[in-house]
């Protein structure tokens, strides 16, 4: 029975996490077992025997005993750098947006976009990350701490000039400290990209894009969600308050980048006293980063990986006026940041639970699949969601609520689970470890970058193609003259058709490339010694 015990244990990791053990099919059975030890002995004594010999000469060098012991930390290690990285993340590319669209201009935060784009060019530096460090301190810690150390302190000291320039839309001097912000983020992500590969054994490397998309999902949601329903004082009034007592909001911009910087220097802290990284080997060497350029060069020329590139820089287009319009436009319709932010408390818990099943499904041997599907369904949602718009107005807007929720959980489904944790298991399937860095910065860039370059596009297009007509209207009662505009055209609709119909061009083309890709082998993306 005990050897049975095994059998099945060892089964069930093998199914669940690609564990092979010694007590696999290649066993002989039972029973043939029992008679080869009954020379001489008891079988019993013998099958209890060779129990207490599995569980103290075998069972700290089992797969599962390493789950737990070094998996496990490593993990929650991962889930937290990646949560910093969604906190700024966040209040960059979520509220403060947000807060600008009650005072500014589509084209002024177009430009504003422009601070988002260090995290979509980070490759341009990746390889002085991979080659510049610190032996004593680690390969990646060299930069980890430091430049989380300076996110800290420039989100403290600087959270009253960020908070004075968004109430006063002073959109350059914001849009530049945004940017160096956001570079140093983009340069924490790269560190931490690279001690992935090297954190995470190969049995677990596919759930490093898991732990991102968790990290990034739960602080996006902490500084972008629940940041707004926080700074909102009827949000806070109706739901908090009675509780706790007293009126108002109960966060403010300032206070949520001073939390921010804080929580950034206590983990800095943690991760200095706690966590040790393995040396690099003594033949690296930190001189060559012109290797890491040259290498970078190779990794661009080979056919498999700019088949990849295509896909990366094109899929998202369809996306573009979904992606950074939609939200704002509700927001125009009349509907309240409280509404949207009680909207996102149902899709965290989904996002969650999503994005652990599909770390799971994310390791077959179709790995692009869950990509495809969200692809898929965040093409058809398109139609929906421009219909939404469409039907409310500022006096119906509570009788399209449940609607919104349901198709803002499906959107978030296919965008954030689906296609990113898919895209990054794929990511760290096949990047090269000795390059880490730079291999998994250079695929996590082009992502970035297809989602990023044509958002500055939609916002414009949607200003250019909105056709309104503006008159001056005079008040009897205090004398005073105010611009009344009619709109004949929004440009929101026009957008939106054409990102359709370039979606449903682009999707048979994009199936194909997917079906070639994931039928490749890791190793036809390695660069040749």
């Amino acid at each position: 029975m005990v050897l049975k015990r095994h059998l099945a244990g060892s089964k069930f990791l093998e199914k669940q996490f690609g564990i092979v053990s010694k007590y696999s099919s290649e066993q002989v059975p039972v029973g043939s077992v029992h008679e080869k030890c009954t020379v001489g002995s008891d079988k019993k004594d013998m099958i209890a025997a060779e129990e207490v010999n599995y569980s103290h000469s075998e069972g700290k060098d089992s797969k599962l005993y390493s789950l737990w012991k070094n998996e496990i930390p490593s993990l929650a290690l991962l889930t937290s750098l990646y949560f910093l990285q969604g906190l700024p993340m966040g209040l960059m590319f979520g509220s403060i947006p947000f807060l600008l669209q009650e005072r500014a201009s589509y084209t002024q935060i177009g430009i504003f976009t422009l601070a988002t784009y260090p995290y979509s060019l980070k490759l341009l530096w990746s390889p002085l990350v991979d080659g510049y460090y610190s032996r004593r301190l680690g390969r990646r810690k060299t930069w980890i701490i430091p430049v989380q150390t300076l996110s800290g302190l420039s989100l403290v000291l600087c959270s009253k000039k960020i908070e004075s320039w968004v109430e006063n839309v002073q959109v350059t001097p914001l849009t530049v400290m945004s940017f160096l912000l956001v570079l140093l983020v983009a340069t924490q992500d790269i560190a931490v990209d690279g001690w992935a590969l090297s954190m995470l054994s190969k049995t677990f490397i596919g759930y490093s894009s898991t732990c991102q998309s968790l990290g990034v999902t739960c602080g996006f949601f902490s500084s972008f969600t629940g940041f707004l329903a926080l700074s909102d004082e009827y949000f806070c009034n109706t739901y908090i308050r009675y509780f706790i007592g007293g009126q108002g909001a109960l966060l403010t911009l300032s206070g949520m980048l001073v939390l921010t910087g804080i929580l950034y220097l206590c983990l800095t802290i943690v991760l200095i006293i706690l966590r040790r990284e393995d040396p690099p080997p003594k033949s690296a060497s930190t001189a060559k980063v012109s290797t890491f350029f040259l290498q970078l060069y190779r990794l661009m020329q080979l056919p498999n990986l700019r088949t990849l590139i295509g896909v990366l820089l094109l899929a998202k287009i369809a996306f573009a006026v979904q992606d950074n319009v939609y939200s704002l436009k509700l927001l125009e319709r009349g509907f309240r940041r409280q509404d949207l932010a009680f909207i996102a408390i149902f899709q965290l818990p989904v996002q969650v639970l999503g994005t652990i099943l599909i770390g799971r499904w994310c390791t077959g041997v179709k790995p692009l699949s869950p990509y495809l599907l969200g692809y898929k369904l965040r093409l058809f949602l398109i139609i929906p969601c421009t219909l939404i718009i469409v039907l409310i107005r500022n006096h119906n807007r509570s009788g399209y609520f449940i609607w919104i929720v349901i198709l803002n959980m499906l959107y978030h489904i296919a965008s954030d689970v689906l296609m990113f944790v898919s895209m990054g298991a794929y990511f760290a399937r096949i990047s090269d470890e000795n390059i880490g860095g730079t291999y998994l910065t250079l695929l996590n860039t082009l992502q970035n970058l297809g989602g990023t370059w044509p958002k500055l596009l939609a916002l414009l297009f949607v200003d250019r193609l909105t056709w309104k007509y503006c008159e001056s209207q005079s008040s009897s009662i205090d004398m005073t003259h105010e611009m009344v505009c009619k709109v004949w055209v929004d440009g929101f609709y026009l957008c939106s058709f054409l990102c359709l119909l370039v979606g449903a061009s682009l999707m048979p083309w994009i199936q194909r490339r997917i079906r070639y890709l994931e039928a490749l082998s890791p190793e036809s993306f390695a660069l040749d010694e």
